[in-house]
């Protein structure tokens, strides 16, 4: 078993070392073990983190299968989290030592001891036939990965020389930790990317169990009801809800397209759904449905030709005809008036007038694989848009893989201005208020921009890049971020009120309804704070 711990840091430096990175990627199995001080360790979370984000992608990509986490809890003292559920669960502290290990040793692909009493977790381990590489363990001991001169130890002979330890909790930028508590949380059951739709006192989840949940916000989160999508295994978009209806798809990791359902609020009873796995009409797995006078709007991928937007009858679920330009959807959709925009994945964001079937009325190059001069590190070859339009007083902002905040005339698609963040902006999508443009960006920072000008006003750095849409509330803008925080920010300054930790990354955008925020982790957990 070969365990690899990171090493303390010099400077500001939050990220882990590539070698520690190579040895998370080439370990299908991530053992962690629970002790009080993990909770105090930094790159504990870190490495865990980056553990299932590539669990994550494993899951994207039809590799449901591939990693594994394991939370084996060695201290008495231990109070069990939620991140805790989100692998295997082992609790030695509360199991005879024969049942422990027999679970450790299933969850490592072994087979079961007929005799494990007499054994500890060393001589487990070391005598159990464990590929050298095969296993990667955190957490050992005190549970604090920072140790002096950032050496690896290797078990030998079922013995694990431990260098001293020493405490490292860096932080980007000074953190308020909240003092307040949740008013609920709730467990589903699989990780949650989707941002959560809430609609007359009813939070909408799709998890990546394929699952959509339903669950009551005025009743600490108790689940109304689930409904599993056919053929699903993830739920990456938020549903959409209007009247007595709420509106889903899933993914399933191949190009095989899944229906579209509309199901009852009441109790997720299908309405209609639009077709059996194959047969329905294509769908961006990522891309946000739209319902708006009777008419769900689909980002949509695939049929031939492929058009950017189709149409369907939001009660009955009947295809209608479109005249969409041709083109593979890369956004959500946002309607302004009698015009629907969007980002394609060539590079281009579309105005789509929907009183005439979604004829075209502008398009306008924002991202560009063939032309121009690139900034540093820019990948020209990227043009997929994935960052859905915000439109304000006849200004379209969006953001683009070129790096850049744009600021377009929503009548002409003109661009009035574009503003450079340092890194990739993916799918975060622009958060207009009292004259400020606020988005993530793969830099790991939030930005400010003034949205007359486009000239940067600040920005927030956090410990890792940002999916999450902010969401602004009596002049505090909230977000998430891929170091696990819920940020709480002043809207004009920047400066941080408060920060709150869960146990994975936020992918999820915050939703602020009736005072209080709604937001989803990849600990499978939902949470809401009062405001």
């Amino acid at each position: 078993v070969e365990y690899v711990f990171e090493g303390a840091r010099k400077g500001d430096e939050l990220q882990l070392s590539e070698r520690t990175q190579e040895a998370i990627s080439a370990c299908p199995t991530f053992l962690r073990i629970c002790t009080s001080a993990i909770r105090r360790s930094y790159w504990m979370s870190l490495e865990a983190g980056a553990f299932l984000g590539l669990q994550s992608d494993d899951h994207r990509q039809g590799r449901g299968e591939a990693r594994t986490l394991i939370n084996l809890i060695l201290d008495r003292d231990y109070t069990v989290e939620p991140f805790d559920r989100a692998g295997v669960l082992i609790d030695a502290t509360k199991e005879p030592v024969g049942v422990w290990v027999n679970r450790l040793r299933e969850a490592l692909g072994l087979s079961p001891l007929a005799d494990a009493s007499g054994l500890g977790l060393n001589r487990m381990l070391t005598a159990s036939g464990v590929a050298r590489r095969r296993l990667i363990a955190g957490g050992l001991a005190a549970g604090v990965l920072a140790i002096a001169g950032g050496a690896a130890a290797v078990a030998r002979s079922g013995v694990l020389t431990l260098p001293k330890f020493v405490e490292s909790t860096p932080t980007a930028t000074a953190l308020v930790r909240s003092a307040v508590k949740p008013l609920w949380t709730v467990g589903v059951g699989h990780q949650i990317s989707a941002s959560l739709t809430i609609a007359d006192g009813v939070v909408y989840a799709g998890a990546w169990d394929g699952f959509l949940y339903a669950l009551d916000a005025k009743n600490q989160g108790k689940k109304l009801w689930t409904f599993q999508l056919e053929g699903v295994s993830q739920v990456l978009t938020s549903a959409a809800v209007a009247g007595d209806m709420v509106y889903i798809h899933g993914n399933n990791g191949d190009a095989i397209q899944l229906p579209i359902y509309g199901l009852r609020v009441a109790d997720g009873a299908v309405v209609w759904q639009t077709g059996k796995p194959g047969s329905a009409p294509p769908v961006s797995s990522f891309s946000q449905l739209l319902v708006n006078d009777g008419i769900l709007y689909v980002p949509a991928v695939g049929i031939l030709p492929p058009i950017l937007v189709g149409t369907i009858e939001a009660a009955t679920g009947k295809i209608i005809p479109s005249d969409s330009p041709e083109g593979i959807a890369g956004s959500g959709p946002a309607i302004a008036g009698a015009v629907l925009y969007i980002g394609g994945n060539d590079g281009f964001v579309y105005a789509l007038d929907i009183t005439k079937k979604q004829a075209a009325i502008w398009r306008t190059q924002i991202a560009s694989g063939a032309t121009g001069t690139p900034a540093a590190g820019v990948d020209t070859g990227d043009t997929l848009i994935e960052s859905t339009p915000a439109v304000v007083n006849g200004v379209l902002y969006i953001g683009s893989p070129d790096h850049n905040l744009y600021a377009l005339n929503a009548t002409t698609g003109k661009i009035l201005w574009k503003y450079e963040t340092g890194g990739v902006i993916t799918f975060p999508s622009p958060a207009v208020a009292n004259g400020i443009v606020y988005i993530g960006s793969d830099d790991k920072s939030l930005h400010a921009v003034d949205a007359a000008t486009g000239k940067g006003l600040w920005k927030y750095q956090t410990g890792a890049t940002i999916k999450s849409s902010p969401a602004i509330y009596n002049g505090v803008v909230y977000f998430g971020s891929y170091d696990n925080n819920l940020y709480a920010l002043d809207a004009v300054t920047g400066k941080v009120r408060q920060t709150y930790l869960t146990n994975r990354q936020i992918f999820a955008s915050p939703r602020i309804v009736d005072g209080v925020l709604y937001i989803a982790s990849y600990d499978n957990y939902v949470y809401a704070f009062q405001l």
